[in-house]
């Protein structure tokens, strides 16, 4: 079980006792802990939801004042430009009675870390080591590419060429790093 898992649990016992459910779309790295392929420690959710219920909000963050994770369940995610049929492909999770619990596709989650990559590569590791971890194939790293190119295209043409030719470099390195 996730440390996580811990503090999600310790949520949903909450949640059940005051007879309230809510409904988490997970993605990220918890979401590779999901699908059982991540061996990656996170310290936090991310969340596509907002939770706005103010007993709720308070409780999460007594959670987290209690194991060091302040942080620890977010909607940093909320906005993000999503892949097409996304909401068909999520997988539902019965871990808990009172959070409706959800996460990204395997592929959904290769779209998105290809994504996030392009924007993070120059300063972070773990982008990389989560798409390393998720043993894509060619024509799943094409599938991201794709994705980031028909979804996150700058429609002024003057950043267009400097966008393709960026995300080109990309493709490349990243077809070196993980099919070698």
């Amino acid at each position: 079980m996730s440390d996580l898992n811990i503090l999600l649990k310790e949520l949903n016992d909450w949640l059940r006792e005051q007879n309230f459910e809510i409904e988490l779309i997970i993605i990220g790295a918890y979401a590779l802990h999901l699908h059982g392929i991540s061996s990656r420690m996170t310290m936090d959710i991310d969340t596509l939801n907002h939770i706005e219920h103010p007993r709720v909000i308070s409780k999460i963050f007594e959670i987290g004042e209690k194991y060091g994770l302040p942080e620890w369940l977010n909607s940093q995610a909320q906005g993000l430009i999503l892949p097409g049929d996304f909401y068909k492909r999520i997988i539902r999770s019965d871990l808990f009675s009172n959070i409706l619990l959800s996460y990204a596709s395997r592929i959904d989650l290769i779209k998105l870390k290809v994504a996030a990559y392009y924007y993070r590569h120059s300063f972070e590791q773990k982008d990389l080591d989560d798409l390393k971890l998720l043993k894509i194939s060619s024509g799943e790293l094409d599938d991201g590419i794709d994705f980031l190119l028909e979804s996150h295209t700058p429609e002024q043409n003057r950043f267009k060429n400097d966008f393709v030719r960026d995300v080109t470099l990309i493709h490349l390195k990243l077809k070196e790093f993980l099919l070698g």
